[in-house]
């Protein structure tokens, strides 16, 4: 998923470098790269960074 992270904003990419971003995995074991505010509210949070 981090290879094919293509949810790029202004709010979690302000310089536009595509260097950053999170996963999030639901209570049932998927993941996804959005947020959600409902009852399938994310267990697990990723964040991931590209230092170069």
């Amino acid at each position: 998923m981090i290879e094919g992270f293509e949810d790029f904003t202004p709010d979690n990419d302000p310089h536009g470098e595509h260097d950053a971003g999170f996963l999030y995995r639901d209570v049932i074991g998927q993941w996804h790269t959005r947020w959600t505010d409902d009852s399938t509210r994310p267990a697990l949070s990723v964040m991931w960074k590209f230092d170069y």
